[in-house]
C-alpha cells in the first residue's frame, strides 16, 4: 500500500501545489458550512427565549450571509480554480506520461504483448487514476475535513456527546478498513477476469473480418456471453456478500445518533444544554455521520479503481529491455556494412501484465538462431531464403534491435549495435514489411511520417519524385484529393499493392542507407509484383539492401544470398553458386515452395 501511494503521488507530483490550493478552498467551504447550523441553533434559542423579532432577523441575516459567502464566493472560486487548473489538465498529463513511457519499450516488447490487453490496461488505468483523484479530492478530502472540524466543534460544545460521536466514527471507520482487507483479493481476481473478457472482446473486433468470412458471428457472441456471464456471476456474489456486511456496519450510524439523542435530551432536561444547542449538535452529528455513511459506495469504487491502477502501474514499471547508452556512438552517416558475429538468440517468454517473471534457471527456451555469422558489404544487395520458421525474420529483428542477442554481436559499420545511437540508426534504415501498417490519415501523412513532423514542408517535387520511385504515381493522381486524400483505417481505401507502394515510399522518404524488404511481395499478384520488383531495382542503387522473399525473381540477382535452415546459415553465395553447392537452396528453387 505504501509503495502504491508513493507511486501515485509521484505520478501527480507536478500538481501537488494545485492540490494544496484545492485543499485550502475545501477547508474554507467546510468551515463556513460549520457556521450556518450554529446560527440556526441560536435562532431557535432566541425564539424559545422570547427574544425580539429584530434580534432573530439579525441572526437569520448573518446565517444567510455565511451561506452566500460559502456558495457564491469561496465555492465559486474553488470550482473555477479546479476547472481551470486541475480537472482537465491532470487527465491530459497522465495520458502524455503514459504514452511517453510506452514508446520507450523496445519493438520486441510490443511484439511480445497482446495489444488489446495493453490498451485495456492503459484505458482502465488512466480512467481509474482520474476516478481515484476525483474521489480523494472531491469526496474523501471534504469528508475528512468535515469530520475533523465537526468533531472539534462537537467536543467544544459538549465533550461527552462529542466522544460518543467520535466513538461511532471510529467504529465505522474500523469496519470499513476490515471490509477493505477482507475483499481486497477478491476484487483483484475480479479485475483480472474483467481484463480477460475485455481482451477477448478486443480480439473479436480486431479480427471481425475473419469472423465474417468464416460465418462465426453466433459463435463469438456466445463465447463472449459465456465469459461475461461468469464475470457477472462473480460480481453479483461478491457484492451481495459485501452489502450484507456493509448493512451491519451502517447500523453503527443509527446507534450513534440514538445515543446522542438520548444523552442530549437528558442534558436538555437537566438544563445542561439548550434546545438550540442540541439541534446544532444533532445537525453536526448527522452531517459527520451521514458523510462517512456514504463511504461504503466510495470504498467500492476506490477498491475497484485501485485494482485497475495496480495493473496500470505494473505495466508502466516494466523496464525497457533495450538499454540505451548515455553517450552512444552517433556517426554522421551510416554506410551500411552489416556483420553478425556468432549470434545466438531465443525469444523470451511472453509475460502477461501482472504475471511473475520466469525463474532465471528456466531452460525450456529453444534457440531460434544459433551461431549465425555473416557479413554484408556496404551497398550490396543481400537476400535471405529459407523455410518458414527457419530464422530469417528473427535476423531482421535483431538488426533492427527489436531484441539484443543472447550471445555474439550485431555490428554496423564496425560498431556493435548496442553502442550506437538507436534512434539515429533507425532514421537511417527503411523497412518495408509484408503487412503495411497505415494511419487513418492522409496519404501525405503516411508517406512523410518518419520525418518527425516535417512532412508539411516537403515540396511537391520531392513528393512526386518519391511517388515515381515507389510507383505511387500510378494511382495517387486519381484519388479525390491527391496526396491529401484520407486513406481510411489501415489504408482501407487502397488495394494491397497500393498499400505496399505506400510502405516503400515511407521507407524511401528517409533516404535510408539500409533498405529492408521483409516479404514485401509475398501477397501480391503478378502485375503488382513486377511493378514492385522494378521499383526495388531502381531504388537500391547506393544503398545496402536486404531482401527476404520466396520468389526466385526477387532474389536471383542478389550480390549474396544466405540460406537459413534450423536457425543457422547453411549456405552463402550467388544464385548460380548455391545451385551447385547448397542442397537446401536447390530444393527451395526446384520445388518453388514459399520460403517465408
Amino acid at each position: 500500500m505504501k509503495k502504491f501511494l508513493a507511486r501515485f503521488a509521484e505520478f501527480y507530483r507536478p500538481f501537488l501545489k494545485l492540490f494544496a490550493v484545492v485543499t485550502l478552498f475545501t477547508c474554507g467551504v467546510q468551515f463556513l458550512g460549520l457556521l450556518s447550523p450554529y446560527f440556526y441553533g441560536k435562532i431557535i434559542d432566541a425564539l424559545i427565549g422570547g427574544k425580539a423579532y429584530k434580534e432573530v432577523l439579525t441572526l437569520a441575516a448573518m446565517s444567510l450571509g455565511i451561506f452566500l459567502l460559502n456558495n457564491s464566493v469561496v465555492g465559486c472560486f474553488s470550482d473555477l480554480f479546479d476547472s481551470k487548473n486541475v480537472r482537465y489538465d491532470t487527465p491530459k498529463y497522465v495520458a502524455k506520461k503514459t504514452l511517453s513511457q510506452v514508446v520507450k519499450y523496445s519493438l520486441g516488447q510490443h511484439i511480445g504483448q497482446n495489444s488489446g490487453a495493453t490498451q485495456d490496461v492503459i484505458k482502465k488505468g488512466e480512467h481509474s487514476m482520474g476516478a481515484i483523484t476525483g474521489l480523494v479530492l472531491y469526496y474523501l478530502l471534504p469528508v475528512a475535513l468535515q469530520i475533523v472540524l465537526f468533531a472539534g466543534a462537537l467536543l467544544y460544545l459538549e465533550w461527552s456527546l462529542g466522544l460518543i460521536v467520535l466513538g461511532g466514527l471510529a467504529l465505522h471507520l474500523g469496519a470499513n478498513i476490515y471490509l477493505n482487507f477482507k475483499f481486497k483479493d477478491s476484487l483483484q481476481n475480479l479485475e483480472k477476469k474483467r481484463s480477460d473478457v475485455s481482451k477477448f472482446y478486443s480480439e473479436i473486433l480486431r479480427n471481425i473480418g475473419v469472423v465474417k468470412v468464416n460465418a462465426q458471428e453466433e459463435r463469438v457472441v456466445d463465447e463472449y456471453d459465456e465469459q461475461s456471464q461468469e464475470v457477472c456471476r462473480t460480481e453479483k456474489d461478491l457484492w451481495i456478500k459485501y452489502m450484507w456486511l456493509a448493512s451491519w456496519r451502517d447500523n453503527i450510524i443509527g446507534l450513534t445518533i440514538f445515543a446522542v439523542i438520548a444523552v442530549g435530551a437528558f442534558y436538555v432536561h437537566k438544563k445542561l444544554l439548550s434546545v438550540g444547542q442540541l439541534v446544532v449538535f444533532l445537525f453536526w452529528t448527522n452531517r459527520a455521520l451521514g458523510s462517512i455513511g456514504q463511504l461504503g459506495n466510495v470504498q467500492r469504487q476506490l477498491m475497484s479503481a485501485a485494482a485497475s491502477v495496480k495493473n496500470f502501474f505494473a505495466f508502466l514499471e516494466i523496464e525497457p529491455d533495450i538499454k540505451i547508452m548515455d553517450n552512444p556512438v552517433r556517426p554522421g552517416k551510416f554506410f551500411g556494412e552489416i556483420e553478425f558475429k556468432n549470434v545466438s538468440f531465443s525469444y523470451p517468454k511472453r509475460i502477461s501484465i501482472g504475471e511473475e517473471k520466469p525463474e532465471a534457471s528456466d531452460t525450456s527456451k529453444r534457440e531460434t538462431i544459433s551461431g549465425v555469422s555473416f557479413k554484408i558489404k556496404a551497398g550490396q544487395k543481400a537476400a535471405f531464403v529459407g523455410l518458414s520458421g527457419s530464422g530469417k525474420s528473427t535476423i531482421i529483428k535483431l538488426l533492427l534491435r527489436a531484441y539484443d542477442p543472447d550471445e555474439g554481436q550485431v555490428i554496423v559499420d564496425g560498431n556493435d549495435l548496442r553502442i550506437i545511437d538507436h534512434k539515429h540508426f533507425m532514421n537511417s534504415v527503411g523497412v518495408v514489411e509484408q503487412d503495411i501498417t497505415l494511419f487513418d490519415n492522409t496519404l501525405r501523412y503516411n508517406i512523410t511520417f518518419p520525418l518527425n513532423g516535417r512532412g508539411r514542408f516537403v515540396s511537391f517535387e520531392e513528393m512526386a519524385r518519391i511517388a515515381e520511385l515507389s510507383r505511387i504515381n500510378e494511382f495517387y493522381p486519381i484519388l479525390e484529393c491527391g496526396f491529401d486524400t484520407i486513406i481510411g483505417e489501415r489504408g482501407i481505401k487502397l488495394s494491397g499493392g497500393q498499400r505496399k507502394r505506400v510502405g516503400i515510399a515511407r521507407a524511401l522518404i528517409k533516404n535510408p542507407s539500409i533498405l529492408i524488404f521483409d516479404e514485401a511481395t509475398s501477397d501480391l499478384d503478378a502485375m503488382n509484383d513486377a511493378m514492385i520488383q522494378d521499383s526495388i531495382k531502381e531504388i537500391g542503387a547506393g544503398r545496402t539492401m536486404i531482401i527476404i522473399a520466396h520468389r526466385l525473381s526477387t532474389i536471383k540477382d542478389a550480390d549474396v544470398i544466405f540460406v537459413v535452415s534450423g536457425g543457422k546459415i547453411v549456405g552463402e553465395g550467388k544464385h548460380h553458386e548455391l545451385m551447385k553447392i547448397c542442397p537446401e537452396y536447390q530444393i527451395l528453387v526446384h520445388k518453388q515452395v514459399k520460403v517465408f
